[in-house]
């Protein structure tokens, strides 16, 4: 098989008369004074005649420069061209036979050269997929005539008309910027003078879009002036980089400018990087805690090992995002109360590291603080307010006892001078004294119990409050003509237990008493009641005391606000703490809920607690 490299051999496009040169061989190259490429057949062999029946094409005789050949043309079978190759005469000056011998020998090595450019053109089909699938494309670069021969994969990766296959260096710098036109020019200059050469410009196509190109030049030989070279289209690559760096200015300034504190540890919790707030809210510099420990430099004494179990549960990957508030400690030794969230993600080099996020929450934190001193105020208020009614209470419960240890003292005073037969009947009025302080005493301890506020959440029967609460408030309830009964759904709920503040809930009884109490007395109910049932949810998992009265109930336009503070159906009698208060208690202290609704005759709220015997 014929040795591609030393063949000399030229690809037309193959339509008569008007064969154009497409492609030249190294070895062809070196026959000519002037690159062939683009030049008609005719024009490069004026001898050469085109005959209709293409009798030409089977082989003649033809002269370059001093040097005979026979020009032969090959089809083999390209969609675009075919093959035509130099024969050197002297490559039959050893050849002794007749002329018809002569041109059976010129078949032969045709038939050879043919099948070697067969197998030429299957190289060429893998070398076409493998630069479509790389975004490559060669040339050879004319220095003598200042131009370039591009394959089709070439023209593909500048972006221009494949037909465009030969382009002047103008042609090419003219769609460059002045930059990019001088670099290329120095690249294409030094190539001629040196081995090899690799530079990178940026080129517009035919549609006026950019391409950013990596260009390879090789001289091949010392004694050519030709510079052959590849396209490299690195576009995609280019541009993604340009997004990246966009997207990293953006998130780098998010970073830098986000107003809440972030930081990232390795998987040892060493801090690898801060932000510029986080620098400004602990008061270091932007590099003084980079490779030192977060737990050791700024966490509070008091959280490190919440916040070290945080960072063990999210790296053994218990947890991927977990949020706890703890406090860090400034470098003036100050503390700042923060809320952290932690993140866990692997870095682009398998490395694991975890994202955290603190935003000051001091000043929230200090107003929980007051707002819970103010609820407490609010809740002093509220029994403050019920004082007058207990007052009230203890006032009307007191007058038949002082009236009776009067009376009773008027008869020991006629008794003194009795004989001794009258000592059984003075031992029976002392006795009933004593029961009669017994209960003014008693009834002044369950109001000062009644008072005193609850620190401590503890296990309680809801039914017993309630009863102690009613044992108080009864007389005032028969004072004012109000009949109260207490209903149990079973006896269990009698022993049912809940986790609270029992004398907090305790003034929510009295609560919703009095305001029943009141809406009776306003709205002159002639068979005035209250009552109070105890019933649980389908699952029993909860116990619902209810109060509910016949005193008309709520006005319709007051019932979404009814437990909102100062919001009162009483007028100026009213201080609108008493269900706001109710609300707290239950809601936010007992966790539980309250509800209320109209009924046919009144109105009824029913406050839910949890059962604890049924967790």
């Amino acid at each position: 098989m014929i040795n591609n490299k030393d063949s000399y051999l030229l690809r037309t496009t193959g339509v008569a008369p008007e064969d154009t040169v497409l492609w030249v061989s190294p070895a062809a190259r070196k026959l000519f004074y002037f690159n062939p490429v683009g030049k008609k057949i005719s024009d490069i062999f004026p001898r050469y005649s085109i005959e209709e029946n293409n009798t030409a094409r089977q082989g003649m005789f033809v002269s370059i420069d001093s040097n005979n050949f026979i020009l032969s043309f090959i089809d083999v079978g390209l969609s675009d061209g075919i093959i035509l190759n130099l024969f050197p005469l002297d490559l039959f000056a050893d050849f002794s036979g007749s002329e018809e011998n002569m041109t059976d020998e010129v078949k032969k090595r045709a038939q050879a050269l043919k099948m070697a450019v067969k197998d030429l053109e299957l190289n060429r089909k893998k070398l076409k997929h493998a630069n479509e699938v790389t975004g490559t494309g060669s040339f050879e670069y004319l220095h003598d005539l200042k131009c370039l021969v591009l394959s089709q994969e070439a023209c593909r990766v500048l972006g221009i008309n494949p037909e465009r296959s030969v382009v002047s260096v103008e042609e090419i710098c003219s769609s460059t910027s002045g930059h990019n036109f001088k670099k290329l020019c120095e690249a294409m200059t030094v190539a001629a003078e040196s081995a090899k050469l690799e530079t990178e410009i940026t080129i517009k196509d035919d549609n006026g879009g950019l391409r950013h190109l990596l260009v390879f030049m090789k001289k091949l030989s010392t004694g050519t002036a030709s510079i052959d070279g590849i396209l490299h289209d690195i576009t995609y690559k280019r541009d993604t980089e340009q997004k990246l760096r966009r997207q990293n200015t953006y998130y780098r300034t998010l970073y830098d400018n986000a107003n809440i504190g972030i930081f990232i540890l390795n998987s040892e919790g060493l801090i690898l990087d801060y932000n510029i707030h986080l620098s400004e809210m602990i008061g270091y510099d932007p590099d003084e805690l980079r490779g030192r420990k977060a737990t050791e430099e700024i966490i509070a004494p008091k959280d490190k090992e919440k916040v070290r179990g945080i960072y063990e549960r999210i790296v053994s990957g218990e947890y991927r995002i977990q949020s706890e508030d703890f406090s860090i400690i400034k470098k003036d030794g100050s503390w700042l109360d923060v809320l952290g969230s932690f993140e866990y993600i692997m870095s682009p080099d398998e490395e694991p590291v975890i994202f955290g996020f603190l935003s000051d929450i001091s000043t929230l934190k200090d107003m929980q603080h007051k707002n819970i001193e103010q609820e407490r105020m609010l809740l002093q208020q509220s029994k403050m307010a019920t004082m007058g009614e207990m007052v009230g209470i203890i006032a009307h419960q007191w007058v038949q006892p002082l009236n009776s240890i009067a009376m009773i003292s008027q008869m020991m005073q006629e008794l003194v001078d009795v004989d001794e037969e009258a000592e059984q009947l003075i031992r029976k009025t002392v006795s009933s004294i004593v029961d009669q302080v017994k209960f003014m005493t008693d009834t002044v301890n369950d109001f000062r119990d009644f008072l005193k506020p609850s620190s401590v959440a503890t296990e309680f029967r809801p039914s017993d409050a309630v009863m102690s609460v009613l044992d108080l408030y009864r007389p005032q309830l028969k004072y004012h003509n109000v009949k109260c009964g207490l209903f149990f759904e079973s006896e269990e709920l009698k022993k049912v237990t809940v986790y609270g503040y029992e004398n907090e809930f305790k003034n929510v009884i009295l609560n919703l008493c009095t305001n029943a109490k009141d809406a009776l007395e306003q709205n002159q109910i002639d068979d005035a009641e209250i009552e109070i049932a105890f019933s649980t949810d389908d699952d029993c998992k909860h116990v619902i005391i209810s109060v509910e009265d016949n005193g008309g109930g709520f006005p319709a336009d007051m019932m979404d606000k009814i437990f909102n503070a100062y919001i009162s159906t009483k007028g100026e009698k009213g201080t609108g703490l008493g269900l706001y208060m109710s609300k707290l208690i239950i809601k936010d202290r007992m966790n539980g809920e309250i509800s209320v609704k109209n009924t046919d005759q009144g109105a009824k709220i029913s406050v839910t607690l949890e059962n604890i015997n049924k967790k």
